[in-house]
């Protein structure tokens, strides 16, 4: 399935959006895999976070180096809501025309249990999910 969209930056621009669930890895050229956001369930409950800029949205974030999709799955589950990855799988991705180059988030379903209680992410921008 293939969806196109439009969207507007902050500054009015519209970027041409396209969600697909292929593999996220094929057809790379000319795109640079961004980083994730993860569907997590804990307990059959939906784990969102409050972010400042965004209010409440699934945890996510960017790739840091040469991560791979799971490791940036793994890496900003834990640090956005203290839980541990049990189970994870791409169900798809978007591509996101900007500028230059096309940047690809991929979209995760996972299932999750906590470290422990929660108090915030190291970057001190999540304080609530």
């Amino acid at each position: 399935m293939e969806i196109k969209n439009t969207i507007s930056r902050p500054d009015g621009e519209p970027l041409k959006v396209i969600y697909n669930e292929t593999d996220p890895l094929a057809d790379m050229e000319g795109k640079i895999f961004q980083g994730i956001h993860a569907f997590v369930f804990c307990d059959g409950k939906m784990v969102l976070v409050n972010h400042p800029r965004g209010g409440w949205m699934p945890p996510g974030g960017g790739r840091e180096g040469e991560e791979t999709i799971e490791e940036v799955v793994i890496r900003e589950v834990q640090e956005e809501t203290n839980m541990k990855v049990l189970y994870q799988e791409v169900i798809g991705f978007q591509d996101i025309y900007e500028r230059d180059p096309i940047t690809r988030q991929t979209r995760n379903f996972c299932i999750v249990e906590p470290y422990g209680e929660f108090t915030a992410d190291p970057d001190g921008e999540i304080m609530e999910i």
